[in-house]
């Protein structure tokens, strides 16, 4: 688990996010990620019901992908943890 704005990111999440980010299909011609897909595989796999149970999806999901882009470090959440 992973922890942001005070709460605890579950794994489950954490790997569907690492799936959907590899996804070829997510991935524009120009080699970058499209977010909107990438959140969409996310809710289709866990469920929206599953997504609006969860406090802060939308911090905790990008929270991920500022970390996947580098713009938060480890550094920068062992400072927070």
């Amino acid at each position: 688990m992973l922890t942001t704005y005070g709460a605890m990111i579950k794994n489950d999440i954490i790997e569907r996010f690492n799936q959907a980010v590899t996804d070829p299909e997510n991935i524009n011609t120009s080699g970058g990620i499209n977010w909107n897909y990438v959140d969409a595989d996310i809710h289709m796999d866990l469920g929206i019901p599953y997504i609006d149970t969860l406090t802060l999806y939308n911090r905790q999901f990008n929270h991920l992908a500022d970390c996947y882009l580098g713009n938060i470090t480890l550094a920068d959440r062992l400072v927070t943890a």
